[in-house]
């Protein structure tokens, strides 16, 4: 069977210069053997495949011997300047014509579960903490899953600690060889699923690439480059990720800060690409397709300020069509849903992304009038939803200090409108009284306040 090779095409110096500085590197062979280190079968081989490829020779010899020999070095060799030196060897035989595709039809005829899972157990489940190696190794085993589907070696890889240590590389270089990497395997639908189900780990990064990059700040050539390479590519594995609908409901409820973020990233970018990307990562997120994008759509309107950011984005010349049609059409869904907002949807945008705001609603005598009885309904539940908001953001390390002002101010609000909510309270009232110390001047003067009425009512 023959089989169409998908490259992974690498725009890295870092990984170019990687590769000749092992290629630069002498290995003695020949001592190996004598030492009994290798076998001579292993060392000639190897040795001939090195000089072959150096030299820009076509190989003399089968590729089945060069896997086999390679395979079982790497199984049976500790020399980290060796293993280095076949992984190397591996990964270029996977990249260069006319080998590739030779390479995968003999893996395919073999027994490709058998050749992935000894090449993963042999590089990145060896336990070493070299990160050149892991580099090679992992884009060489990335490389491999993208030509055969193995769902099992994927998700070995996706929780491998050498591999996961990549991303937290302190080399820029590296964490972007890392982050296309995880790009191409969520092109991969399958994979697409084992990568959201890391996302605890490996998304906190990706936004970190996103989110961490100023354009206007002086910097060499290259290097700003390089973060503009990475903010792009870490979106890409969003905006794939985005394409699933059950991946984008949970991303737009568990992700919804940085989601919203997007609209900050694209009025401040001036990378039109990135902007591309964002907008369309936004629009996913509102698909018809999606379960809950009617409130997805309320947040961007009122707690993303998206309507007057994107008419300040459309004032820009940009060259792409396409992106104007992105922009048109998601500012279309934008001013549709708009209209039938009402204040209520603006307070409990807030109150369900528990993104807390001193918009106008909270200081509204009229307001509070109006929705009290919402409050009240279900055994006060949306009222009890304001004390566990409370409760839960009093346990936080550092707790938002406006948050905290605006639950005490909304609690409050409700136990003036009717004393029955006061009972609901009072299991809590410890806590709202804890914050009479709290460091922000403002969170103790809402505690005082709320502390106040709990106490004028309860002597009644």
């Amino acid at each position: 069977m023959n089989y169409q090779f998908k490259h992974i095409l690498l725009d890295s110096t870092h990984f170019q210069q990687i590769r000749h500085s092992l290629n630069s590197r002498t290995i003695g062979w020949d001592a190996l053997v004598r030492s009994s280190e290798i076998s001579k079968f292993d060392g000639e081989t190897t040795k001939k495949l090195e000089s072959g490829m150096l030299k820009n020779e076509k190989i003399d010899m089968p590729l089945d011997t060069a896997l086999t020999a390679l395979l079982h070095i790497l199984a049976t060799s500790n020399n980290l300047d060796v293993n280095k030196c076949v992984v190397n060897l591996l990964s270029q035989l996977l990249t260069l014509e006319p080998y590739s595709e030779e390479l995968i039809t003999l893996i395919s005829k073999k027994d490709s579960k058998k050749v992935l899972s000894q090449f993963y157990e042999h590089t990145l489940n060896k336990g070493l903490v070299e990160e050149q190696f892991n580099l090679i190794s992992a884009f060489t085993f990335v490389s491999l899953l993208l030509q055969f589907e193995d769902v099992e070696l994927t998700s070995k890889l996706l929780e491998n600690k050498q591999f996961q240590n990549l991303f937290k590389s302190e080399h820029k270089d590296a964490v972007y060889l890392a982050i296309r990497l995880l790009q191409e395997l969520t092109v991969n639908k399958t994979y697409k699923q084992l990568v959201w189900s890391q996302h605890a780990y490996y998304l906190p990064i990706v936004f970190e690439s996103i989110f961490s990059i100023n354009e206007y700040q002086p910097q060499q050539t290259n290097t700003n480059n390089l973060q503009i390479q990475l903010q792009y590519y870490a979106l890409m594995i969003i905006w794939l990720l985005t394409f699933d609908p059950k991946i984008t409901e949970a991303f737009t409820k568990q992700y919804l800060s940085q989601y919203l973020q997007l609209l900050a990233l694209i009025r401040s970018t001036i990378k039109e690409k990135v902007v591309r990307l964002s907008v369309s990562i936004i629009l996913n997120g509102i698909s018809d397709s999606v379960k809950n994008h009617k409130s997805t759509v309320k947040n961007l309107i009122l707690l993303g300020n998206a309507i007057p950011t994107l008419n300040q984005i459309m004032e820009r010349k940009f060259l792409d069509d396409e992106l104007k049609e992105d922009l048109a059409t998601l500012k279309e869904s934008l001013e549709t849903e708009y209209h039938e907002l009402t204040s209520f949807d603006e307070y409990m945008a807030e109150l369900n992304s528990k993104i807390l705001l001193w918009s106008p609603v909270h200081q509204d005598s009229q307001f509070w009038l109006d929705n009290l009885d919402k409050f009240k309904e279900n055994n006060w539940k949306l009222f009890t939803q304001l004390i566990d908001l409370l409760k839960e953001f009093v346990a936080e390390k550092k707790p938002s200090a406006v948050s905290l002002q605006i639950l005490l101010n909304d609690i409050r609000k409700v136990m003036e409108l009717d004393n029955d909510s006061i009972k609901k309270v009072q299991k809590d009232k410890l806590i709202i009284m804890q914050l009479l110390q709290h460091q922000d001047s403002k969170v103790k003067y809402e505690a005082l306040k709320t502390t106040q009425v709990i106490v004028s009512n309860t002597f009644k």
